[in-house]
């Protein structure tokens, strides 16, 4: 029990984070709104992408701190420099509060289409290989670092719909459903899972891909630990609908969106480069986590 608020209570399914092995990474950018020319305000800075970023480097295995960076405004793909600086940025958490390596990276990616799955196994999650040999280089400056990195597709941006046939009809699939066979692809690792309670209308499951397996988990483990991830949300009692790392990357993101248009609204003016574009690189280190005293800590608002 953590001050009376947190109780880490893991099943075998979630055996990889509580051994404290194994470093979890959950990502997604969020996008503005488009904007509005009738009405906007003049000299009205653009808003960034935002990079939301999620891991359990915290004192305990299962609790997961996290961060945001801003990028140009529309781009899906994460920077390569963004990606190695915070993958040097979390292994240096993770050693702090471990004192050891992980020997295994799972990365869980949200917010890509399959078109874009190329281009996370060979940009990002190379950028993020990189920045985690260059910090355990740093750390330890031994021979290279070279953890097994599994990484995994989420969605929930599909046309597929479960339901289970009864008497009095279609109902809702209930929690802890898994399909990952007949109306799964051929041709990927795919499968549905539901974790949560379907309250209201007509339930969506996430449709999970794996793209990268160098640990060779089975797909009955990998079902496991993204199912009981979804039950360590911690700030309510029921499941959420995806794994934390990922839901928290979410409210990451948000909370970095909320809080640039907050600095927006300054006097101040915002950095530029050069050329007069907004410079997201000092912007992002003028208001992120990163290096202060608070990046170990959990926001829940």
């Amino acid at each position: 029990m953590n001050c009376g608020t947190h109780l880490f209570e893991f099943s075998r399914g979630s055996i990889w984070i509580t051994e404290g092995n194994t470093l979890i990474i959950g990502y997604d950018v969020c996008h503005p709104e488009p904007q509005i020319k009738r009405g906007e305000e003049k000299g009205t800075p653009k808003s960034p992408s935002v990079l939301g970023i999620s891991f359990n480097g915290a004192s305990h295995p299962g609790m997961f701190i996290g961060d945001y960076a801003f990028q140009t405004s529309g781009a899906e793909q994460v920077p390569r420099s963004i990606l190695k600086e915070r993958a040097r940025w979390i292994l240096r958490l993770f050693h702090e509060s471990r004192k050891k390596l992980p020997e295994t990276v799972i990365i869980i990616r949200d917010g890509v289409s399959e078109g874009q799955y190329r281009m996370v196994m060979c940009e990002e999650v190379n950028a993020i290989r990189d920045g985690l040999r260059e910090s355990a280089y740093e750390i330890n400056r031994t021979s290279p670092y070279r953890p097994k990195i599994v990484c995994i597709i989420v969605c929930k941006r599909h046309s597929k719909r479960f339901a289970i046939k009864t008497d009095k009809g279609f109902v809702n699939c209930v929690p802890l459903t898994v399909i990952d066979r007949d109306v799964t692809r051929p041709d990927t690792t795919e499968f549905f899972m539901q974790s949560h309670r379907i309250t209201m209308g007509t339930g969506k499951m996430p449709a999970y891909t794996v793209l990268i397996n160098e640990k060779g988990l089975e797909m009955d483990e990998v079902q496991s630990l993204l199912m009981a991830l979804c039950y360590t949300h911690q700030i309510i009692t029921q499941a959420v609908s995806i794994p934390e790392p990922v839901f928290q990357a979410h409210e990451w993101a948000k909370r970095g969106s909320n809080i640039f248009k907050a600095r927006a609204s300054e006097r101040r003016p915002l950095p530029r480069t050069e050329d007069g574009e907004y410079d997201w690189e000092r912007i992002t280190r003028e208001l992120c986590r990163m290096g202060t005293q608070l990046q170990s800590t959990r926001s829940n608002a």
